[in-house]
């Protein structure tokens, strides 16, 4: 099923679930326009739970495409995909 996170949201459940499945470094697009955005303040993510409030208010930090087959879990492009 295709989720989109700027209509829908994302609840923190599967923020946390993705999280600590991959890491916040993985799941966390410090590349876009939406992070660049942000405050040195709210750039500063020092665990998991902060990294998990900013992607549930601002979904559009989550790196995509994201691919949960409920088996394996990927977020992002990268040579490690191909």
């Amino acid at each position: 099923r295709f989720h989109d996170f700027k209509l829908e949201g994302l609840d923190a459940v599967t923020a946390a679930r993705w999280i600590a499945a991959l890491g916040r470094d993985t799941v966390l697009n410090r590349q876009g326009t939406t992070w660049r955005k942000l405050s040195p303040a709210r750039q500063a993510v020092t665990s998991d739970a902060d990294a998990v409030a900013l992607v549930v208010a601002q979904p559009s930090l989550v790196k995509r495409p994201v691919i949960d087959t409920g088996q394996a879990l990927l977020a992002g492009f990268g040579e490690e995909q191909r």
